[in-house]
């Protein structure tokens, strides 16, 4: 996975100071989350826990990346949040969620920063992120690998 800045290749005064175009500068902050959620129920009075690893993070100050878990109320008015920066290396992050079937729990990631002329991203820089994989994830690949070593004999 791969955050990058947000680009508009709109001229109009609204999104640039001064105009846009190649080297404007951004007058306006997004805010861009990428997540999981599960509505289901399966995750109330559970501790959730969200592991995986930042490659590299090689965004200036214009920008900031955000890993988290969040608890919300049934209706989205409130929520309980976990959260850390994207620093290089291994991530771990748990929350315990309240014991509420109704409550909705997403995990990922939250990119805030500049809008950037289309052109003009690479000097702003990126996250490169992976992810482990969900448990049953794992025991599937297991069984794939046992299914291939028995057919090689």
């Amino acid at each position: 996975l791969t955050l990058s800045p947000n680009t508009i290749g709109d001229p109009d005064p609204f999104w640039y100071i001064g105009g846009g175009g190649p080297g404007a500068p951004g007058n306006k902050i997004m805010e861009a989350n990428l997540y999981q959620q599960v509505d289901d129920g399966s995750l109330s009075g559970q501790l959730v826990t969200f592991e995986g690893t930042v490659l590299s993070n090689t965004f200036t100050e214009a920008h900031e990346t955000r890993i988290f878990i969040r608890d919300f109320a049934p209706d989205f008015s409130s929520f309980t949040e976990t959260s850390i920066l994207a620093t290089p290396g291994a991530f771990s992050i748990s929350l315990l969620t309240d014991a509420d079937p109704t409550r909705h729990v997403q995990w990922g990631f939250q990119t805030t920063g500049v809008n950037v002329w289309i052109t003009d991203t690479e000097p702003f820089g990126n996250v490169m992120i992976t992810t482990i994989p969900a448990p049953s994830a794992l025991a599937l690949l297991g069984l794939g690998g046992c299914v291939a070593l028995r057919r090689r004999r």
